[in-house]
């Protein structure tokens, strides 16, 4: 089916590269006019193929949700999602951002890319985010991902449509980028323009550099066997950018995690690939953190936004799946 072939593409070119997206965060999507084809929360972009990573969901019903404010709540709204699953795929569970994929075109990719996200979360990124000359591209305030952050992108996306821009793009502040196009070159290829823009920015502005991700080696600490994860950082500082730091490093900063501190660096007693979800975040957020502070005055996740993320039983799913 054209529609699966379409969305593992956008995942297959998408979902080994760090710089865009890290562990089983960022999310796509394919539809024709009955039905859409999207990423299964907690899946990986680059473990989706064409028999499993996607569930099949009714899209016009959530779509009408928004267009008709019928949906007034979280709980309304994962109701609604529910009851909107046409093929769980053995028992997965949509990408929690299945609202705004529902109403967005055909073809939708959203990434993390560290280099936006390290502009997006300063106190005032507008400076810099229109010295980046992007076109029909919309900057979304930070709001917690699924329903409340769909509402902010649909308000979004009607002004932009009114305008005459058929395949808007949005910089989410403090969470990463969300495209959408006809095909699926249409956003792989937006995708590329925006986060290299920023990297561009970014490098020249800080004269700093992004070394090369080495994913966590076996290793045995105390008799115990394990994997040596990257350096820390401030990440366990409490101190956040975006949600996915929060999802998988505050359990770690709070004690909760199968992690241990060894070294300066992160000790899993996961596995292989578990221990490699969580380090991908950790680096991210280690160079998001970084950039930021060195291109001027940065806006963190606030507490409350921390409790909320902490919370949530989508992000707790999502947690699970990815550690599993």
């Amino acid at each position: 089916m054209k529609e699966v072939k379409d969305l593992v593409l956008m995942c297959s070119q998408i979902g080994k590269n760090i710089e865009l997206t890290q562990a089983g965060g960022a999310n796509a999507s394919v539809k024709n006019s009955r039905s859409m084809w999207i990423k299964a929360s907690g899946f990986n972009l680059s473990d989706v193929n064409c028999k499993s990573g996607y569930v099949l969901v009714n899209h016009p019903l959530i779509r009408e949700s928004f267009e008709h404010g019928s949906a007034e709540s979280e709980e309304q709204s994962r109701d609604l999602i529910k009851f909107s699953i046409l093929d769980s795929n053995g028992g997965l569970k949509p990408s929690m951002e299945v609202g705004f994929h529902s109403y967005l075109p055909r073809c939708v990719l959203h990434t993390h890319p560290i280099f936006l996200n390290s502009i997006s979360g300063l106190s005032d990124p507008a400076s810099l985010l229109s010295s980046l000359g992007l076109d029909d591209v919309a900057v979304v305030d930070y709001f917690r991902p699924g329903f409340n952050l769909a509402k902010q992108v649909y308000s979004s996306f009607l002004s932009l449509n009114a305008k005459g821009c058929r395949y808007p793009s949005f910089i989410l502040r403090n969470h990463g980028l969300l495209v959408s196009g006809q095909t699926p070159k249409d956003c792989l290829e937006k995708t590329l323009i925006i986060s290299n823009a920023a990297k561009s920015l970014v490098l020249d502005r800080t004269n700093l550099v992004l070394p090369p991700y080495s994913p966590p080696v076996p290793h045995i600490h105390d008799g115990m066997s394990g994997f040596l994860g990257s350096v820390i950082g401030d990440s366990l500082s409490g101190v956040y950018m975006f949600p996915d730091a929060v999802v998988f490093l505050e359990d770690l900063k709070r004690g909760k995690g199968k992690a241990s501190v060894l070294d300066g660096r992160l000790f899993y007693q996961l596995s292989e690939k578990s221990s490699r979800n969580i380090d991908e975040v950790l680096y991210a957020h280690n160079h998001v953190l970084n950039y930021s502070r060195v291109l001027g005055e940065i806006k963190p996740l606030s507490v409350r936004d921390v409790e909320e993320l902490v919370n949530m039983e989508e992000e707790k799913y999502r947690k699970r799946s990815v550690e599993e």
